[in-house]
């Protein structure tokens, strides 16, 4: 390998690092929307795995073009160490914080984190790995007193394998201790990063025990083996939650998956590799390792991906015209009153609604219930009723600070609700992080009624749920987007 060329392979993680830095940080402060309060931490902190890529790149590389010094052997591994941690303490940081989201984002940074650990092991194990070639060439399989020790090896595989373990068990906690649908996000991803975190054991294991002379010819389907099973866990996971979710928001989730069980996959490229070269005669076949089964199996993953990116959306109509449609074809199941059945109308609000503000109370007197579906009042003017109209297109004065009325039916909650009438199921999981006491939203019944308020653009200002003898909960918007509950 000529200068330019180490130079060139060493660049390239430090460029992927400082684009997923800028572009994280970009997208996390631009624009309203909370979705960015996710998107961006978790693109941010994928520069962290890029930076422990570039200490192995670079321990290797030093290492063949003969520049490695005593100092670059503890460098790069404590540099990929102190990623690891900055990005499990910011993971932490989110987690306790209260913005929209946090609860899934803090978790796939923590999860990011241990992948960065993993990874910085890695380049751990490779600081000997210029012993690899030779002891290869010896046919008497002898240990390599120059290289690591066992106790050194025995560690290096135990620290990979006990961050592969942290995350086995996170993944268990979110899912079985979780009530909430950002749990199941949480928890599938961190079932990915497990299975991430595990294939490293493999590429850990050969570098040290190759690196010491140890390796033994029946460690080369053991380790490749464990690669691609957890390649193959990720990837069926992924389908099921697609198709599990297919009507569901969540169902990106699936797809992440995919993207992990790849990224397990393209691991196992390495641990073939150094399982090939391990003793190799001069002539042999990159993919010998492969089963035929396995070979089939990525192929065809690549296809469903491909075909489930392809695939046309339903969403094809916006909120306010499927609103609409929904609200012209549904009929009131109350009985009209004299006064008409629209719900009684608060005063505007002009500022941010706070706690002592006199209209974030919720109205005192009985509305209609809407079965999750408008009265015939609203039937008849649906243009009056549209909760992402625009200001122009309102008829009646003051209707954008409406209390209006649902009910919970059977089998449904809440994100289904607010999905049901146009409503963004994220503002359910921004109020989910600051439902406090009692868990009003997270154990809401069939049967339960929830009054929802909107501004003239069609944005939730407050929601008040009815938790029975005469007690309601109150959760108002602030101004940076998030909610607070107010009693």
């Amino acid at each position: 390998m000529n200068h330019g060329i180490s130079i060139l392979f060493r660049t390239i993680p430090l460029a992927m690092a400082a684009f997923c830095f800028a572009y994280g940080a970009y997208i996390f402060a631009a624009g309203t929307d909370a979705a960015r309060l996710t998107a961006g931490p978790v693109v941010f902190y994928l520069g962290s795995i890029c930076i422990a890529l570039y200490c192995t790149a670079a321990t290797i590389i030093r290492q063949i073009i003969g520049t490695y010094t005593a100092a670059a052997k503890y460098l790069f591994p404590a540099i990929g160490y102190t990623f690891a941690m900055l990005t499990l303490i910011s993971g932490a940081f989110i987690i306790a914080s209260h913005w929209p989201g946090a609860l899934v984002t803090g978790h796939v940074v923590c999860g990011l984190g241990l992948i960065t650990a993993c990874v910085a092991t890695a380049a751990t194990s490779s600081t000997r790995f210029s012993l690899i070639p030779k002891n290869s060439a010896d046919d008497s399989f002898s240990v390599n007193p120059a290289g690591f020790t066992r106790a050194e090896s025995s560690l290096l595989i135990f620290i990979v394998s006990a961050i592969a373990a942290i995350a086995w068990v996170w993944c268990i906690l979110l899912y079985v201790r979780g009530t909430l649908p950002a749990h199941i996000v949480a928890g599938s991803v961190m079932f990915g990063i497990a299975c991430v975190c595990t294939s490293l054991i493999a590429l850990v294991a050969s570098i040290a025990r190759q690196a010491r002379g140890s390796y033994t010819m029946a460690e080369k389907g053991k380790w490749t083996g464990l690669v691609l099973t957890m390649g193959s866990l990720a990837f069926v996971l992924g389908l099921i939650l697609i198709f599990a979710y297919w009507d569901h928001p969540i169902n990106f989730v699936g797809f992440v998956l995919i993207g992990l069980a790849l990224i397990c996959w393209s691991i196992s490229s390495k641990v073939i590799l150094l399982a090939k070269i391990w003793h190799a005669p001069d002539h042999f076949r990159l993919l010998d390792p492969l089963p035929p089964m396995h070979r089939r199996g990525i192929i065809a993953g690549f296809l469903l991906v491909i075909i489930g990116i392809l695939l046309p959306s339903d969403d094809s109509q916006s909120p306010a015209s499927t609103s609409r449609e929904a609200n012209l074809n549904l009929q009131s199941q109350s009985q009209p009153q004299a006064g008409g059945n629209q719900a009684v109308p608060l005063p505007p609000i002009t500022n941010t609604p706070t706690v002592s503000d006199a209209d974030q109370m919720a109205p005192v007197a009985p509305e209609p219930i809407q079965d999750e579906q408008p009265d015939q009042a609203q039937t008849q003017q649906p243009a009056a009723t549209q909760p992402y109209q625009s200001s122009s297109q309102q008829s009646a004065p003051g209707i954008e600070q409406q209390w209006r009325t649902y009910r919970i039916e059977s089998g449904k909650t809440l994100a289904q609700l607010f999905r049901d009438h146009g409503l963004p199921a994220t503002d359910v999981y921004a109020m989910a992080q600051v439902e406090g006491a009692g868990k009003p939203l997270s154990t809401l019944q069939s049967g339960q009624t929830v009054q929802i308020r909107q501004n003239a653009n069609g944005v939730v200002t407050g929601l008040t749920i009815d938790t029975g003898n005469g007690q309601q909960v109150l959760f108002t918007r602030q101004s940076n987007g998030s909610f607070v509950r107010a009693r």
